[in-house]
């Protein structure tokens, strides 16, 4: 990579932690909130472009690069530490990257493009593909319901797998629930099996008979993850890596995986009461366990692996020619999001976000990353600074 580093000189209102966790001195923990500081009079921009000849930077280059810094100064000075960004066009092969403030509030310690980030959400997309290669194979029915291979859930024989990855089960979110949500914030620490996330969800009264509306929530993703280890025969974590991952390249990324280095500290804004609700005091949550999300949350990435994963999985180019019902679903949201008229995903969970978007139409890919969660104004950043992007650049059509 070139670099290209750019100081800008604005504060980035991070508040900085007083102390290190005490995680490993105490099974309890606690939000230590601090004064905010302005130690560091200004944070590091750094651009990076693809290995290569660097051509001199067009206008409309220079008008994207202000742009997106323009919009990280804005998050930054709402507590946002650092981000990573990447943006693809047809008219230029190369990645753009993108890397903007510090891993570590504490020491200061730059973010680099290789770090590994939790991803959140975005793991439902990799559910969602790996669902959609196995009924490409036959061996998957979308439309068929669910308990001819779950047993206990409601309306299971008429939930069908497009209802879970369109949310339109009608089933209740765990994390939404008091009583699960009051086990992760006494312990966030403490890692949550599926069973006892489902048990919660599915002991909770639904939002709607199967298929008579649309309603975001973990539990369909991690139903649907569990329908295909029963059609696998495999954990789920395998199917995605098998499945999805590997024959992408996407060599860093995975369910389950624990957060090794190079990772940056990751950050988030709630209450002084508890890590699950959004709130504006600023914590260190790096060793928050994110089991609670399950296979619809708890995932790693690095930047590259979500640039190499987003275009196949938004457009299901994975299939030899695209069939009428991979096209189909994909076209309902079958495990995907839509931003800007670009389809992709979102995702956070205490202490990162992440993003990855593709406009096939406009040939426009964005991915992002962020060590925060989420803003004091409940912003997610990397979902911010993707968009910031779809919007630029479709303002210019």
């Amino acid at each position: 990579m070139s670099t290209r580093r750019i100081e800008a000189s604005f504060e980035p209102g991070v508040e900085r932690a007083r102390r290190r966790e005490r995680h490993a001195r105490t099974s309890s923990w606690s939000i230590v909130s601090s004064r905010r500081t302005a130690s560091r009079a200004c944070t590091a921009l750094v651009v990076l472009v693809a290995c290569g000849s660097t051509p001199p930077a067009t206008s409309r280059e220079r008008t994207l690069e202000t742009v997106v810094t323009d919009r990280f100064v804005a998050l930054a000075a709402d507590g946002t530490p650092g981000a990573l960004l990447s943006v693809r066009r047809r008219t230029n092969a190369r990645w753009e990257r993108f890397v903007f403030g510090v891993a570590d509030v504490d020491s200061g310690a730059p973010l680099h493009d290789a770090m590994r980030f939790r991803v959140g959400s975005v793991a439902k997309s990799w559910v969602a593909t790996a669902a959609l290669r196995l009924a490409h194979e036959g061996r998957l029915d979308l439309d068929a319901p669910i308990d001819r291979h779950l047993e206990g859930v409601p309306g299971g024989d008429r939930i069908t797998a497009r209802m879970l990855g369109t949310h339109r089960s009608g089933l209740a979110d765990a994390i939404a629930q008091p009583e699960l949500r009051a086990r992760i914030n006494r312990d966030p620490t403490r890692r949550l099996s599926r069973e006892e996330i489902l048990e919660v969800a599915l002991r909770a009264r639904p939002h709607f008979p199967p298929g008579e509306g649309t309603r975001y929530a973990n539990t369909n993703t991690i139903l649907l993850a569990q329908l295909l280890e029963r059609i696998d025969g495999r954990p789920i974590d395998v199917i995605v890596r098998e499945r999805v991952l590997d024959p992408f390249g996407a060599r860093h990324a995975g369910l389950f995986l624990p957060l090794e280095t190079p990772h940056p500290r990751g950050y988030r804004h709630g209450e002084r009461v508890g890590v699950v609700e959004y709130g504006t005091v600023f914590f260190d949550a790096t060793r928050f366990d994110p089991s609670w999300a399950n296979a619809a949350g708890d995932a790693i990435a690095t930047l590259a692996d979500l640039e190499v994963l987003a275009a196949p999985i938004a457009t299901g180019t994975w299939a030899p020619s695209t069939t009428s019902e991979v096209r189909r679903a994909l076209d309902e949201g079958f495990g995907l999001q839509r931003f800007e008229g670009a389809r992709g995903h979102a995702g956070d969970v205490p202490g990162f976000s992440a993003f990855f978007a593709h406009d096939e139409a406009r040939g426009v890919t964005v991915v992002a990353l962020s060590n925060l969660s989420n803003t004091r104004r409940g912003e997610q950043p990397a979902a911010e600074l993707g968009r910031t992007v779809l919007r630029e650049l479709g303002s210019r059509e």
